[in-house]
């Protein structure tokens, strides 16, 4: 099962809290907004193939990651689990940049993460670096995480080069296909039958 795991932030009462891109030709791209829609379109595509999947957010509220964490370990006892959480950098180099931690299977799976995010990002010219498994003890989703865990970023918010692609509902559906393969080689379909 995959667990996913969307940036906190978001949008409640017509109020935003959270980061976002400046005020660029088409408006600022708020951050956790759009880690969201990733994410819905991503469980649309699960829910199709009838893969398993959790979503640790599903509020619209700012979770803390404590939380998160706490669902994310609780979910991993009843099954065989790792996690997705999609995020969005600020002040960054250009690209999509992947983090992991060190469990059981985490590069197997990281491997087949990573080669299917080259692969839909190379039209895009969005440069994809090695998974960093060195800076796990700066989040708490990669670091208390029993499973293998991995937090994407898909650009970064205030370079016009990241913006320009991350705002374009094709790169955005380049992404989720990435996500997507990923999960389909590694979770078996479910079959309620």
């Amino acid at each position: 099962m995959v667990v996913l795991n969307p940036e906190g932030a978001g949008t409640i009462a017509g109020i935003y809290n959270g980061k976002q891109s400046p005020e660029f030709r088409l408006g600022a791209l708020k951050g956790g907004n759009y880690c969201r829609w990733i994410c819905n379109d991503l469980q649309r595509e699960l829910d199709y193939e009838a893969l398993p999947y959790f979503n640790l957010c599903p509020e619209l509220s700012n979770t803390c990651e404590s939380v998160r964490v706490q669902r994310l370990n609780s979910y991993q006892i009843a099954f065989d689990t790792f996690a997705l959480s999609i995020y969005t950098g600020t002040g960054e180099r250009s690209g999509v940049r992947i983090l992991g931690n060190i469990r059981n299977r985490s590069e197997e799976i990281g491997a087949i993460l990573s080669e299917e995010m080259t692969i839909s990002m190379e039209g895009w010219q969005m440069p994809v670096g090695k998974i960093d498994y060195d800076h796990e003890h700066e989040y708490s989703i990669l670091s208390k995480a029993q499973c293998p865990s991995f937090v994407i970023y898909g650009g970064s918010l205030d370079l016009y080069f990241d913006y320009s692609r991350m705002i374009n509902v094709k790169y955005q559906q380049a992404l989720v296909d990435a996500l997507f393969n990923t999960i389909k080689k590694i979770c078996p379909t479910f079959d309620p039958a």
